[in-house]
């Protein structure tokens, strides 16, 4: 759900638990409940659907990005293409 990412997608989710009048309890990336019945499930329908799966894994793509391990793995990366592009033979 796009709700971490998207300012107007949390507050789209806050109104949605208010006008069906159940508490929000959330995490710091999770919507925590005990049953399908604490949810407004139609809202958040509504919110899944409004990314699409393309959109959803480029944003998890960029997230994973700024976290530390993302950092290393493209610093690694760019080690290797410096080396291979060094041990190419020029024309």
């Amino acid at each position: 759900m796009g709700a971490f990412w998207s300012a107007s997608q949390l507050e789209r989710l806050k109104a949605a638990f208010k006008a069906a009048g159940k508490k929000l309890d959330m995490g710091k990336c999770c919507v925590h409940f005990e049953s399908p019945d604490d949810l407004p499930l139609e809202a958040i329908g509504s919110l899944i659907s409004a990314i699409s799966s393309e959109k959803w894994i480029e944003m998890y793509e960029q997230s994973r990005l700024m976290t530390r391990a993302g950092q290393a793995q493209m610093a690694k990366q760019g080690a290797l293409r410096a080396a291979s592009s060094r041990s190419r033979p020029r024309r």
